[in-house]
């Protein structure tokens, strides 16, 4: 991926040029858009056929039980979405699929090294960030209602959820975040690519927790994305961490009381691999952000603010993250909870 808009002696951006970057921000704020509008289309048809198939159920405490039907429309909606936009914007633009599945270059100790990559983020997003905003909510006496239900434990439910957050999804994220949006962008600058696709790929989950850990998280994604010019390394990095936030809730099925115990240890393998990951990255000196100069600020930010699709939204997203947390009563028992609910990633 390179800076097409990139012309060494012009600083300062012409009308003409301001209005083609204009128009490429309002395509990729047009296929966000249209892939939020998509899911809920889905999501509404999901629901509508899955209906009669829908058991309600309830916690003793009163929290509610999705299965089977639930979770298949909630979790394979999104996906759908994003894949459908991905394809549809490359005919578009008349870009071939192939050409982000690409594997030149894409080698064995590169995915390691990026799946390395991964986990650390992803552990610094969990245990760092987001005790960050459990903290700030709790001070502002506010919690996440809709993080309120547990998933059924028959097979069908067990296997769509596992299906949908180690495969479906990092495939179908990676093809919109940083198939699309990553790689339009980077035709401006790549470093703001990575930063901006990382940042919309966070607001993208509609809460504050999901939010800081996905965008976190987004950042080696994107940054690999635009080494190889593959979304191959990306998925396969995206996949494993998802894994390894996923097992523990695996041998919980087992044995409940063990949930905490395989947390631990996948939190410290994730620090362990990824501390030894990061420390060979730098003494290698593979890690480099490409640069940004006054010519990319030039055409970024103060561009990208002009473009309709992207206010709008960034604002839809905003706006799901606001809406998702509400006042709630203040004790000391709902303190512990939403604290607890981050450590040992049970929401």
């Amino acid at each position: 991926m390179t800076d097409s808009f990139n012309v060494p002696d012009s600083t300062v951006p012409t009308k003409s040029e301001k209005k083609s970057i204009r128009k490429l921000y309002n395509q990729v704020g047009g296929a966000l858009i249209a892939q939020y509008v998509l899911t809920y289309i889905l999501v509404f048809i999901g629901e509508t056929i899955a209906m009669p198939y829908v058991v309600e159920a309830k916690t003793e405490d009163g929290r509610d039980i999705y299965g089977f039907a639930q979770v298949t429309v909630m979790f394979c909606a999104p996906a759908l979405a994003s894949m459908i936009i991905f394809f549809c914007y490359n005919e578009m633009k008349k870009i071939k699929h192939s050409s982000m599945f690409k594997t030149e270059g894409v080698t064995v100790p590169l995915l390691l090294k990026t799946v390395g990559a991964c986990l650390i983020f992803h552990r610094v997003g969990v245990s760092v960030l987001q005790y960050a905003v459990a903290i700030v909510l709790d001070m502002l006496g506010l919690g996440m209602p809709s993080f309120d239900f547990e998933l059924a434990k028959d097979a069908g439910t067990t296997f769509i959820d596992l299906f949908s957050s180690i495969i479906l999804a990092p495939v179908a994220e990676e093809m919109l975040f940083r198939g699309v949006v990553l790689r339009e962008f980077s035709k401006v600058s790549r470093r703001f690519g990575i930063v901006m696709s990382a940042l919309l790929f966070g607001l993208m989950h509609g809460n504050p927790y999901q939010f800081v850990m996905a965008a976190a998280v987004g950042v080696p994604l994107a940054y690999v994305t635009v080494k190889t010019g593959s979304l191959i390394p990306a998925i396969v990095g995206h996949m494993a961490l998802n894994t390894a936030a996923s097992l523990p809730g695996i041998v919980g099925l087992f044995d409940s009381s063990l949930y905490e115990g395989a947390y631990s240890f996948v939190s410290q393998a994730e620090y362990a691999i990824g501390a030894v990951t990061m420390m060979i990255l730098w003494s290698k000196g593979e890690i480099k952000m490409p640069p940004y100069t006054d010519y990319h600020r030039k055409r970024t930010l103060p561009v990208m603010f002009t473009s309709a699709a992207m206010i709008v939204i960034m604002i839809i997203y905003c706006a799901d993250i606001v809406l998702s947390v509400e006042f709630i009563e203040e004790t000391a028992e709902a303190a512990a909870e939403e604290i607890r609910r981050i450590f040992t990633g049970v929401f």
